[in-house]
């Protein structure tokens, strides 16, 4: 009995710590950014985000380069992950 309740206690510790990575994800990006993330999680180029929000390929990598230096994710991969992650 002791083990179930310790898991019970780590989920819920997993599941607050990634509740909080969420709400900085979406604390510290601009409305743009949080769509260009969204699409990134998705799995999609920066062509076809550039195609789904009606921007230019330039401005959906800026968009990128600036998700990158507020999270300090440095690849679309673990930006990705960490988010996908804490969204579940």
């Amino acid at each position: 009995m002791k083990n179930m309740c310790l898991r019970v206690t780590i989920r819920e510790v997993g599941s607050l710590f990634w509740g909080k990575v969420l709400m900085e994800f979406r604390k510290n990006l601009s409305k743009r950014e949080c769509q260009v993330l969204e699409l990134v999680s998705s799995g999609s180029s920066n062509a076809q985000i550039a195609d789904q929000l009606g921007i230019t390929q330039s401005t959906a990598k800026t968009h990128l380069r600036n998700i990158y230096s507020k999270t300090d994710f440095h690849n679309r991969t673990n930006l990705a992950i960490n988010y996908l992650s804490a969204k579940d």
